[in-house]
């Protein structure tokens, strides 16, 4: 984490909005944000090593839940219901690499959090959009979390390795499985959904790189 306070701003192009880190100090990232203003994010200890995953409401931070077992986390998106999305895990930031990380997607709810798992096989996971019906999307892997976190989403490399997830009515599904007109493509990473269901992210078709569109279809 880039050490540097988040900021909103507003739209009116004349107003910034200093959003602080939890009671502790250190700095803080936004991800997401809600249809009334409710933002997802982290706050950042001072030593770099304890990751706070935060709602800010009326720029008023509230640190969310820990997964047990995960001493970090943050969130990077939340719905109109005030749920939020993300990932618990356990890194050592000061290795580039730390081959014992571990973390999963959750779901941050009413001061509870809810381990969403991985894809069978798989080591890690992370929740990167929720909908106001409370499907979230993300990506499982194979391998441990690094210390990019969310940014893989965004600007790693599709491949093999990673594979977009849904997860909705409390069950894990690799997007890739779900599709109807799908050959050739492996589907990386899902980033957001919408109200409507629909899917975006990025991923492989015939080993080429391109970013894709989900629309939910009707089973026969």
């Amino acid at each position: 984490f880039v050490q540097s306070q988040a900021f909103l701003d507003v739209l009116s192009g004349s107003t910034v909005t200093e959003l602080a880190a939890p009671a502790g100090g250190g700095s803080s990232a936004a991800f997401g944000i809600n249809s009334s203003g409710v933002i997802a994010g982290a706050g950042v200890a001072h030593n770099a090593q304890v990751v706070t995953p935060v709602l800010w409401k009326n720029s008023t931070p509230q640190a969310l839940p820990l997964l047990s077992g995960f001493p970090n986390a943050l969130a990077t998106s939340v719905n109109d219901s005030g749920v939020a999305a993300g990932i618990a895990f356990s890194i050592n930031f000061t290795l580039l690499t730390d081959p014992n990380a571990t973390g999963h997607g959750v779901i941050f709810n009413n001061g509870a959090v809810t381990d969403l798992g991985v894809l069978s096989g798989d080591a890690s996971s992370m929740a990167m959009g929720i909908n106001n019906a409370g499907s979230v999307v993300g990506f499982s892997s194979n391998v441990p979390p690094s210390f990019a976190l969310q940014l893989t989403g965004l600007l790693g490399s599709p491949s093999n390795k990673y594979r977009a997830f849904l997860y909705s009515g409390g069950k894990i599904y690799n997007l890739t499985e779900q599709l109807v007109n799908g050959s050739g493509w492996l589907l990386s990473f899902a980033t957001q959904i919408n109200n409507a269901g629909q899917i975006v992210g990025s991923g492989l078709i015939n080993g080429a790189q391109h970013a894709f569109l989900l629309t939910p279809v009707q089973s026969p």
